[in-house]
């Protein structure tokens, strides 16, 4: 018997599967080794508590461009299904990839087959919408698993054929599946800890950082750093979610007003 086991459907619908958290890793997060270590020394912080961790994984640093880039000079005008497939298995090389990252640290790690783990999805294919999510995955999850590891952007429609969740879409399969489970917490890792005034890797000067930001300001200022579509899924579900880098306190979204802290952090 796996973590879906543990509690009845009703549980998880009120928010009781605990402790359980989603932590999702952009591409951003991904782009060097010391990269990749410091997420993964995050998560066997996050584990060493007794907590259970859902990660959710972007494709590494620019395959999604060159996979699209690929199928384009393949064909004038690849047809939308076969885009969806190929862009899709940037997503499960790479939430490979951290497995193994993770289990060579002696984080307890288990990837679902791709036939469980599935978001079923509505309107364009290339740019859809989650409606359901398979629970397969977690019924075959072993009781003794810290980490689940399932890739973000991807999902199917109804006929049963691979879709996409749009450019930035991981944000939305995080959002998504921590909702599912009931509202449990739901991390965001980028490469900036939290949103801030003005982009802090460019502007100059000291950027202001929020330390809680309402959802419309994250649509507002942070398009570049989190999906519009995942903060309005967010806003509609009264969904509370951070942004932060590993390691870091991060910006807190939800209801409410937000608070820009005098030093950046």
């Amino acid at each position: 018997m796996g973590w879906e086991a543990e509690v009845s459907a009703g549980d998880r619908r009120k928010g009781k599967w605990s402790p359980v958290i989603v932590a999702k890793f952009g591409s951003s997060v991904l782009t060097t080794e010391p990269d990749r270590r410091r997420c993964i020394a995050e998560l066997a912080r996050l584990v060493s508590g007794g907590t259970r961790v859902v990660a959710i994984l972007s494709a590494l640093p620019g395959v999604t461009d060159e996979l699209l880039a690929l199928s384009r000079r393949a064909h004038r005008r690849p047809p939308v299904q076969m885009v969806a497939r190929l862009l899709a298995t940037g997503e499960w090389s790479s939430s490979l990839l951290f497995a193994l990252a993770a289990k060579a640290e002696g984080i307890r790690t288990f990837v679902p087959e791709e036939g469980d783990f599935c978001i079923t999805t509505c309107g364009h294919d290339l740019d859809a919408s989650p409606v359901t999510l398979k629970m397969d995955w977690l019924l075959r999850a072993p009781r003794g698993a810290q980490l689940l590891v399932v890739p973000g952007f991807i999902g199917r429609n109804a006929k049963g054929a691979a879709t996409l969740l749009g450019r930035g879409g991981s944000d939305l399969s995080a959002l998504f599946i921590a909702n599912t489970l009931g509202s449990v917490p739901c991390y965001l890792y980028k490469d900036v800890n939290g949103l801030f005034d003005r982009d802090p890797n460019t502007s100059e000067g000291t950027p202001l950082r929020f330390s809680r930001a309402n959802w419309n300001d994250v649509i507002l200022l942070g398009r570049r750093l989190v999906q519009p579509k995942a903060v309005r899924f967010a806003r509609a579900h009264s969904q509370t979610f951070v942004i932060r880098k590993p390691g870091g306190t991060g910006t807190v979204v939800g209801p409410g007003g937000s608070v820009l802290e005098l030093a950046a952090g």
